[in-house]
């Protein structure tokens, strides 16, 4: 089989849809994109291939790829399946996903209420013995501290960040490591608009 290489400055990358062969993308490249630690050859990249492989992948954008024709360079185009196909074969995997993943919880179910049981048992015989955790030749049950943090008003939360210049927590989401200092530094209070939810679980370690 004749061995298939991407267009000079096109992209390297293979294309989607084919697994059997490589087929590759031949986009016009802009990205150079490699992974320094397995010491690999750096690969001409499009600006998606090489967004997907930095995110999906690990890969590094080792710098830009230039050319003055770059613009000009057209990507041959890759003969897809009817949108009919594509919707129905989704559609089908989809219902096949679901159909399983609901048979296996079923099928988990008397396994995972032995393990809540075992859990109840060892946690009854904490409280009885008084002990911090059940150590064994076989393993310790123990107990292990949770915590919940819910951004209830984030609007006000946003304000008292910002009015205190909490920079590094402010972000789309709530840095549980942020509220668990300020309540540790606050007398136990939350900071505005979060709620706190604490408890504790058995876990079980093996030896």
């Amino acid at each position: 089989m004749t061995e298939r290489k991407a267009n000079d400055h096109c992209c390297e990358e293979a294309a989607p849809g084919f697994t059997d062969t490589y087929v590759p993308c031949n986009a016009p490249a802009t990205m150079l994109v490699g992974w320094p630690s397995r010491g690999e050859k750096v690969y001409r990249m499009c600006a998606p291939c090489a967004d997907h492989n930095v995110h999906n992948r690990s890969a590094t954008i080792m710098g830009t790829y230039e050319h003055p024709d770059a613009d000009k360079l057209i990507a041959p185009a890759i003969e897809l399946p009817p949108a009919i196909d594509i919707v129905t074969q989704y559609i089908a995997l989809r219902n096949h996903v679901d159909a399983m993943t609901k048979k296996f919880k079923e099928d988990l179910k008397p396994y995972t209420d032995a393990m809540e049981a075992l859990e109840n048992a060892a946690n009854m015989l904490l409280i009885q013995t008084g002990q911090k955790g059940l150590s064994t030749t076989a393993g310790t049950a123990f107990y292990k501290n949770w915590t919940s943090v819910k951004n209830e008003d984030p609007a006000k939360f946003q304000e008292f960040l910002i009015a205190g210049s909490h920079w590094s927590a402010l972000t789309a989401h709530v840095s549980k490591e942020f509220v668990e200092t300020w309540m540790e530094n606050n007398d136990g209070h939350p900071p505005p608009g979060i709620s706190v939810t604490r408890g504790r679980r058995v876990e079980f370690r093996k030896a």
